[in-house]
């Protein structure tokens, strides 16, 4: 090396220094360019392996999402539905005689129906409603049943059924706790002397 820097003669220094610059820009370049490249492969490998292992995650999210948006979006039509179809508490007896019905239908006997105080209950006002009498199993699922699928603005609290087996067996009593929502529009809540303010 000596004898190549010796035919260069007096700018021998100033070509040694270049080549040392020229090394150090190569090293310098591997530094900045070449290695930090590789590490930003090895960095978007990794990357690119964690998003393959979370896609199942976020499909099943998406999933769930557009599940939850569509159930959102089918109570909030059942709830504007069902406030379309809400009576005021004006129809109290009318509703009391449409229940007196349906259970004449099913072949039930009334011994008693007591409407109770009505409530405020979020964005409905709400009359319980207690009827007890005589029937067998059977002819209570039906009036449920029926109960469900003719009144949306009603709702089965509690059931009970007081019945004997045997011959000489005393009948069947059963007994409903019912809910009945009413659209609070223009109306107050029950004055004291069971009258509605409206």
């Amino acid at each position: 090396m000596s004898g190549v820097l010796d035919k260069l003669g007096p700018l021998a220094p100033v070509h040694a220094a270049g080549l040392g610059a020229i090394g150090l820009v190569a090293v310098a370049a591997w530094l900045v360019v070449v290695r930090p490249s590789s590490a930003q492969e090895h960095e978007r490998e990794l990357l690119i392996r964690r998003l393959a292992e979370a896609e199942p995650r976020l499909i099943e999210l998406e999933t769930t999402l557009a599940r939850t948006r569509a159930e959102t979006d089918a109570a909030r039509r059942a709830h504007e539905a069902r406030q379309d179809k809400l009576g005021g508490p004006e129809l109290r007896n009318a509703r009391l005689t449409s229940l007196t019905q349906l259970a004449d239908e099913c072949g039930l006997r009334i011994d008693r129906m007591e409407p109770g105080a009505i409530e405020r209950e979020g964005m409905y006002l709400v009359m319980p409603i207690r009827i007890e009498g005589v029937g067998g199993y059977p002819r209570c699922a039906r009036f449920l049943s029926l109960l469900i699928e003719r009144f949306s603005d009603m709702n089965a609290v509690a059931f009970s059924l007081d019945a004997e087996a045997g011959a000489g067996a005393r009948p069947a009593r059963f007994g409903f706790d019912l809910d009945w929502y009413a659209d609070p529009a223009g109306h107050d809540m029950e004055s004291p002397d069971g009258s509605l303010d409206g």
